[in-house]
């Protein structure tokens, strides 16, 4: 997403590196002060690359204006670039033959994917826990006030922000799309001595990891194998050679 607007940014002659940072910090930004005073900043850096960006929807390659419900605030289509390679030999294939090597590639992982769930141990996937480390650390930058009715004033440098443990919301917007807590949920959640695992969403947890992975791909005889049937065989549809030109 953000790749392909970069792409076209940089065709249409915006370059430099100054340009393209800002460009990806505008794009990265979660709440909407971040993001107009990023755009504000390339308008003053080059007021013909404003004017280009303003012209295009930001709501798909914007993290400001992505839906909270999937929990995912990722800029890039690295997923189906992984599941592309990972699938590179059979790409070539004829169509059956293709279908056929990824059944068989994702029924094999499927299973190495059911059998390492079964070495997992705690409430959440091993990776969200080490995020969840990784904001603990950030997090003793950040001064709670417990204001009562499980809010919070979370102060980190000169900027202030509101938690809401209840609704599970803070300013900075993290919490609400990625649904882990942010450095400022993490700073209140322990004022009240609490286990910020427990705040995690529901989506990173070890039983919806097994969820996603319980469906069987069930093995398939060779043809030969196959029940008839009382219908004709299937043909390809006839080629028909168009009147224009090759």
């Amino acid at each position: 997403m953000c790749k392909a607007l970069h792409a076209n940014f940089r065709d249409k002659g915006f370059r430099g590196v100054a340009l393209k940072e800002l460009l990806w910090v505008a794009v990265s930004a979660y709440t909407d002060i971040e993001f107009k005073y990023h755009m504000e900043e390339i308008k003053k850096l080059n007021p013909t690359a404003f004017e280009y960006l303003e012209k295009i929807d930001p709501s798909g390659c914007s993290r400001l204006w992505f839906n909270d419900y999937p929990k995912c605030d990722l800029l890039v289509n690295n997923i189906s670039e992984c599941f592309n390679s990972y699938i590179i030999k059979a790409r070539d294939k004829p169509i059956l033959t293709m279908l056929e090597m990824i059944r068989k590639q994702l029924q094999r992982r499927y299973q190495l994917k059911r059998d390492g769930i079964k070495t997992l141990k705690g409430k959440l996937c091993p990776r969200i826990v080490d995020k969840l480390e990784a904001i603990g650390e950030e997090a003793t930058n950040c001064l709670s006030r417990y204001a009562g009715d499980d809010l919070f004033e979370v102060e980190q440098g000169r900027r202030t922000y509101v938690v809401d443990l209840r609704k599970r919301t803070c300013g900075c917007k993290k919490w609400e799309m990625t649904g882990i807590p942010c450095a400022h949920a993490h700073s209140a959640i322990t004022f009240h001595e609490h286990n910020s695992e427990d705040y995690v969403d529901h989506c990173y947890s070890i039983e919806m990891y097994k969820k996603a992975y319980s469906p069987i791909i069930y093995p398939i005889p060779s043809e030969e194998q196959w029940i008839r049937t009382n219908h004709g065989v299937l043909e390809p549809p006839r080629l028909r050679v168009t009147p224009s030109r090759p």
